[in-house]
């Protein structure tokens, strides 16, 4: 901002292609592009951020950029693009270093680098985990596995490295957990959106509590201040609303969060419950003289079912679902004395945002939406 109150460029720089991603390093001033063409430029920025200086151009990909990273600790630049590949090249010298074939357009990266794991999402809805753990100069790597959760691209994911979690978004409208290091290859699902989930952040909520002490000779008490922490993800996406989850911490009653997986759908030709055939079983039709039904799961016990036996839909706060799904009959009376009290919050932000930045520090989030508006919010408020 000039003395007169008002903003404008300090440098300009022509691109030789639409930029897609930006990365800013405030310690060294150096601004990575990634283009549509899927070359990634090289910058640095002066001092007084009046001159910006070309360092390089690496030819990276031969179609859009999509994911961007620059690993510091290992002098690393790690790229994806709607090529179907994943690629690394040298910090020092611009050099490629490796590439993975991913199986569809890589959509997003993340990397830990305690463990040098690479995580690579794709259009697909799966992730990658790719390690260089066992390669000294980084030019191989050891494909770990793949992580099936979402049916449709995922469009971010967040790693972090102090639990060894992760989480992604997808198109399918739902953010999935990945609990990695726990070596149980355990997953929650955070079902709440109504369109796609363009961004999940964590936020490492402060929690002050106070507590009273008392002396026996003294009746006048003393507070004393004791910091905690609440685990949260912040999810944004284009129904314009904005969730935050609670993972771990205290919920309303003060119990702690105790979330469960989702199970998985069972297959079967009849109905788990009634035995009635679906509509493609034409030998139990025929044998029992009955017209086919329409399969259908419970959420909660992912059974296969028919419409007469999952007439009932209800939350469960604990499998992520905040808003009603499908219960099987046998379900639906065995939560009716479960505690059913939501572990999320929500509000409407008033635009379909498709970029969430958090300063998790200030406790400000930024957010961008299609509509061209760019909105800053307090999260003071959610303290």
């Amino acid at each position: 901002m000039r003395d007169s109150g008002r903003y404008w460029p300090s440098v300009e720089k022509a691109l030789p292609s639409p930029a897609v991603i930006i990365l800013f390093d405030k310690q060294t001033n150096r601004v990575c592009t990634g283009l549509a063409n899927g070359t990634i430029s090289d910058f640095t920025l002066s001092g007084d951020y009046n001159s910006i200086n070309h360092n390089r151009d690496i030819l990276a990909h031969v179609d859009r950029i999509t994911g961007l990273l620059w690993i510091r600790e290992l002098k690393l630049i790690i790229s994806t693009s709607k090529d179907q590949t994943a690629s690394w090249f040298s910090d020092e010298n611009g050099q490629q270093l490796g590439s993975f074939n991913v199986e569809a357009a890589g959509t997003c990266l993340q990397f830990d680098v305690a463990t040098n794991c690479l995580f690579v999402g794709d259009a697909n809805g799966r992730i990658t985990l790719l390690s260089f753990a066992k390669s000294r100069d980084l030019s191989s790597y050891e494909l770990i596995r793949q992580l099936h959760g979402h049916t449709k691209s995922v469009t971010s994911m967040c790693w972090d490295g102090v639990t060894s979690r992760l989480i992604s978004s997808s198109a399918d409208n739902s953010v999935i957990l990945w609990d990695i290091g726990g070596g149980k290859g355990t997953a929650f699902e955070l079902q709440g959106h109504k369109s796609t989930v363009t961004s999940a952040k964590w936020w490492h909520k402060p929690i002050i509590s106070t507590t009273t002490a008392s002396s026996g000779d003294d009746a006048n008490s003393s507070r004393s201040a004791a910091a905690n922490v609440a685990t949260y993800v912040i999810s944004t996406g284009l129904d314009g609303l904005v969730f935050f989850w609670l993972i771990d911490g205290e919920c309303a009653h003060g119990r702690r969060v105790r979330r469960q997986e989702t199970p998985n759908w069972a297959e079967s030709d009849v109905c788990q419950l009634c035995s009635a055939p679906f509509f493609w079983n034409i030998k139990k039709m025929w044998t029992d003289m009955l017209v086919g039904v329409r399969q259908h799961h419970c959420r909660r016990c992912g059974k296969a079912v028919c419409e007469k036996c999952s007439l009932n839909r209800s939350i469960y706060p604990v499998m992520g679902f905040e808003r009603e799904v499908r219960m099987c009959n046998e379900c639906f009376k065995a939560i009716s004395g479960e505690d059913l009290t939501s572990l999320a919050h929500y509000f409407d932000a008033r635009h379909p945002i498709v970029r969430q930045h958090l300063l998790g520090d200030l406790n400000f989030m930024l957010t961008i939406g299609k509509n061209k508006e760019v909105k800053v919010w307090d999260l003071k408020s959610f303290l």
